[in-house]
């Protein structure tokens, strides 16, 4: 899993690696071993010396078919060995390919849905084919996987806590409110206080002004309550 441990993010692990079931090399094998039969033939021939031709003709002919079975058995080797198939606690990858790299990596919060397909054979030997789908990455379609139930279910798990988890991105902080309203008046008094400050202000000029002129102020003198 050299690719999934190389593409994990700080903090992030590996929850589930998925693997192929030991039926996904049976029919390499079969044919593998098809294929070096008409060798073992000639070999038995050759030891009861009863070779229809030129040893060198028959067994190279008989060698093809071999030949072709070990080449089989190492292109689906390479296959299995470049295949990754993995859910971490954020993202769910399948990567395949050794020189072409192709690679599907989805975060688990767009996984709508994972369905499971499932022969008769898969049931009785434990394997079967998950096919995922979501929003913005169409349809990803796994080969057969061994225990596809419990690989599944460790999907869902994730996904699950990943929900759950709590936020840990910093937001900037709000700006706080004053406790009072702002004034934009000067000193911080209101258009009328400012405006009985300037008023009073005159009345004490002018009185000041009266007594400098020798001015007396006039009073209206109080009626006894009889006379009103």
């Amino acid at each position: 899993m050299s690719y999934v441990r190389e593409t994990l993010a700080p903090g992030e692990d590996i929850v589930k690696v998925a693997h192929f079931n030991w039926t996904y090399w049976a029919p390499t094998w079969i044919w593998l071993f098809v294929s070096i039969l008409p060798l073992c033939y000639a070999a038995f021939l050759s030891i009861e010396d009863r070779l229809p031709g030129d040893p060198v003709w028959v067994y190279g002919i008989s060698a093809i078919p071999a030949a072709l079975g070990l080449l089989g058995l190492m292109s689906h080797w390479i296959y299995i060995i470049t295949t990754e198939i993995a859910v971490t606690s954020s993202r769910f990858i399948f990567k395949k390919g050794l020189v072409s790299r192709h690679s599907n990596e989805v975060s688990l919060n767009k996984i709508e849905e994972i369905s499971l397909d499932q022969t008769v054979m898969g049931r009785i030997f434990g394997y079967g084919r998950l096919i995922l789908r979501g929003t913005g990455v169409g349809v990803i379609k796994l080969p057969d996987i061994d225990n596809p139930i419990e690989f599944r279910r460790a999907i869902e798990g994730a996904k699950s806590r990943l929900r759950e988890a709590p936020d840990d991105r910093e937001y900037p902080a709000s700006p706080s409110k004053p406790e009072t309203p702002f004034d934009p008046s000067p000193n911080g008094m209101s258009p009328t206080a400012i405006k009985a400050t300037v008023g009073s202000e005159k009345k004490k000029k002018k009185t000041k002004l009266a007594k400098r002129k020798g001015q007396k102020t006039f009073k209206a003198p109080v009626l006894p309550q009889k006379l009103r």
